[in-house]
């Protein structure tokens, strides 16, 4: 996509769909040493985290592409549920 959009010189678009449930992760949020751990799962809270993830990836290809100067626009949709 950098590439495409360097030498035609047209707007790149990457666009992330997440949900509301990205502010209900577990309490102390991504549980990265816990990942596969199956104590204490809650599936609202798993599916919290995982909303979570997306959302705070989506803000890291942001910026990154931003730094890079490259014509790529980076559009995240929350569906409320």
């Amino acid at each position: 996509m950098k590439k495409t959009a360097k030498e035609s010189k047209k707007e790149g678009r990457i666009v992330n769909v997440s949900s509301v449930a990205h502010r209900f992760p577990y309490p102390e949020g991504i549980r990265f040493d816990k990942i596969n751990d199956r104590s204490g799962y809650n599936n609202l809270a798993a599916y919290g985290q995982s909303k979570l993830a997306n959302v705070l990836h989506a803000s890291e290809l942001a910026r990154r592409l931003k730094e890079d100067n490259l014509n790529i626009t980076q559009i995240h949709f929350t569906r409320e549920q």
